[in-house]
């Protein structure tokens, strides 16, 4: 892995204006939805009354953090899921919105056997692995940003603290992502942990976190917690983060390339020729170069050869 000192330059400009438009797509779009709502109500704030029913929240099951974070974490990370998961099972098997499918006629429907087998271990996953990791990443996070009293859980960081935040987790993955994965496909990790992700191409949603369990904890689960950890992030912006990767990484194992979320094409094709395409959003991959077969190629139906 070498790298590419001509990629330097526009792998920095790719990473900063994917990181400006996913501040500034959701910063518009809340204050927007906020803005509207005082609006037409006459008053209504919903940043005041979101603090309010945190606050409550926090007040009525907040007294056990450890149990308090757990709990939350692993229900919100799995309820995102399989909702996501689930509303692109019903396209795969309906065929509504196939106009979007990135390789038409793919996996519609998915074969029923593969399918069950992907949720048994995606669950089975989720709950063995996961939730212990969620207790690990409890007492790490208290490294950094110290004892998660419920002081420090009824202050509710800002919207812009929040959306800061998720830039910074979002490169943080990228780059840990990237790393993690490329050691998978060394040849002795693919054939015995990172092949059984690679069972589906092009891949299906619910698919994302398939994977060997070694794969699940050090390729899926450590990333995502490593943004967090590193500056000690409050519980509503690690929920924030886990959600919007949750909804990114199944759009892009989806196949659909759905107005306004991320094009799947990029995630897909590293799923046709193994060796391109190894990150998240494109920023590591400009770096070091491996996506230069990717650039050459990604216009054409690359799936057919």
């Amino acid at each position: 892995m070498g790298l590419n000192f001509k990629g330097i330059r526009p792998a920095v400009l790719h990473m900063c204006k994917h990181s400006l438009i996913l501040f500034l797509h959701y910063y518009i779009l809340i204050n927007a939805t906020s803005r509207i709502l005082f609006f037409v109500t006459g008053g209504f704030s919903l940043e005041e009354y979101f603090v309010r029913w945190w606050q409550r929240f926090c007040l009525r099951f907040g007294d056990q953090p450890l149990l308090f974070f757990t709990v939350c974490t692993t229900v919100i990370s799995t309820v995102v899921y399989w909702l996501i998961g689930s509303f692109f099972i019903v396209l795969d098997n309906t065929g509504w919105l196939s106009k979007y499918k990135v390789q038409p006629g793919t996996n519609q429907p998915p074969d029923s056997a593969k399918l069950r087998k992907v949720i048994i271990t995606v669950l089975k996953s989720q709950l063995l692995f996961a939730t212990p990791y969620t207790v690990l990443g409890y007492f790490a996070l208290q490294i950094v940003g110290g004892p998660m009293t419920m002081q420090r859980l009824l202050q509710v960081p800002s919207l812009e603290r929040i959306l800061l935040e998720l830039a910074f987790h979002d490169f943080v993955y990228e780059v840990t992502f990237y790393l993690s994965h490329k050691l998978l496909h060394t040849k002795w990790l693919y054939k015995r942990v990172h092949k059984t992700h690679h069972e589906w191409a092009p891949p299906i949603a619910v698919a994302a976190a398939y994977a060997h369990p070694f794969e699940y904890v050090v390729s899926n689960t450590t990333p995502i917690s490593a943004g967090p950890i590193i500056i000690g992030s409050h519980p509503l912006s690690i929920w924030t983060w886990v959600a919007y990767l949750t909804l990114q990484t199944l759009t892009v194992h989806s196949n659909y390339h759905l107005p306004g979320f991320q094009n799947p094409l990029f995630h897909d094709f590293h799923h046709v020729k193994f060796n391109q395409n190894y990150g998240s959003v494109g920023f590591m991959d400009r770096l070091f170069g491996t996506d230069e077969l990717f650039q050459k190629n990604k216009s054409k139906k690359y799936w057919d050869k």
